[in-house]
């Protein structure tokens, strides 16, 4: 976010500057792709109950996005598509939970089975159909066995879970899980940034 600032100020006073068209040109390019499409992801990413929602909002827009500057598009599905983490078919479930969606749960096998999730693949050309029912597996019941909290309000309809106790319970167990990743990540920028200051020889570090 401070980048995205910084980036901002200097297209603003950009007379103060000495920028060559090339670095005033891919000034901007960053500029329009924070404000259209990342900003959006940035403040709404510490909401754990939205997150599978919401990182598939931003593969599509990302797809959308191919209309305005296909490389940086490309170049951005590329890197958030190693990182599908909240679609997978156990984080999924998160989405059961979240009030602002609807998710069809007919996929959600009461069964289980003995079988390791699967790792998230999907190409460019196929982000744009993709709904979370797609996500949801057998494997998506893990989610409550782990946080060990209950799962008999799944055979009931949706639209009745609300009055259901063990969704309250579950409600609440879920709405304490935080969501990691923008704070590992600070938290690995700053180790890295000490760690630079203490020393710049590779073996210490």
């Amino acid at each position: 976010m401070t980048e995205l600032i910084n980036c901002l100020e200097i297209d603003l006073y950009q007379s103060q500057f000495r920028l060559t068209p090339r670095e005033l040109a891919g000034l901007r390019q960053f500029n329009v792709f924070m404000i259209k499409v990342y900003l959006k992801a940035w403040f709404v990413c510490p909401s754990v109950l939205s997150a599978p929602p919401q990182d598939l909002e931003l593969l599509q827009q990302l797809v959308q996005y191919k209309a305005t500057n296909e490389v940086v598009a490309n170049a951005a599905l590329n890197n958030f598509l190693r990182h599908p983490w909240y679609l997978n078919e156990t984080m999924i479930c998160l989405a059961f939970f979240d009030d602002s969606i609807e998710i069809m749960f007919a996929a959600l096998s009461l069964g289980s089975k003995d079988e390791p999730c699967k790792r998230i693949q999907m190409e460019h050309k196929d982000i744009g159909t993709k709904k979370l029912s797609y996500f949801v597996t057998t494997n998506t019941r893990q989610f409550f066995v782990v946080l060990d909290i209950p799962q008999d309000f799944l055979h009931q309809h949706p639209s009745e879970w609300k009055l259901n106790s063990g969704y309250i319970q579950s409600l609440r167990c879920v709405k304490a899980v935080k969501a990691v990743n923008d704070a590992a990540e600070h938290r690995i920028s700053l180790t890295q940034s000490l760690n630079a200051a203490i020393t710049n020889q590779e073996e210490q570090k």
